[in-house]
């Protein structure tokens, strides 16, 4: 992991999981970290947690990662506190919670990827999901792909 002693990181869905595990660790890389998530009591014991860590700033900020005006006021507080901002780590999760039965290929739920990172980060999640099936398809024909 880089030098992070002193620097400023974002980390999205840091009240549990894979957001909480990489807060802590960059924390005790001595970073300043910003925790944004929903769940404000969870998140404000991570960031009691970094700050014994780090020894620097941690500060927790409720924020729904789905609404563009909390967003922007996540980057407007980390700008007012420290000027700016070194790393981000956009751990934050979401999923459609759709029953699975019956799901078919007609499902056309809220599609989170297409919406809000971009057609192009959906064709390259198209591309690997293809490629995972090819590779699939070759193993189970006796090709290790060497």
């Amino acid at each position: 992991m880089a030098d992070l002693a002193g620097k400023t990181v974002l980390v999205t869905g840091a009240s549990s999981g894979l957001g909480e595990q990489l807060a802590l660790a960059v924390a005790a890389q001595g970073a300043n970290v910003v925790l944004a998530a929903r769940r404000r009591e969870r998140l404000t014991q991570v960031a009691d947690q970094c700050r014994i860590l780090s020894q620097q700033q941690a500060i927790a900020i409720t924020c729904d990662v789905s609404r563009v005006t909390a967003v922007d006021q996540v980057f407007a507080t980390i700008d007012d506190l420290f000027g700016r901002l070194d790393v981000v780590i956009n751990a934050a999760g979401f999923g459609d919670m759709t029953n699975v039965v019956g799901y078919g290929s007609g499902h056309h739920g809220t599609d989170v990827a297409g919406q809000y990172l971009g057609d192009d980060v959906r064709e390259s999640t198209r591309c690997e999901a293809d490629g995972s099936a090819t590779r699939r398809r070759n193993r189970e024909r006796g090709f290790d792909g060497r």
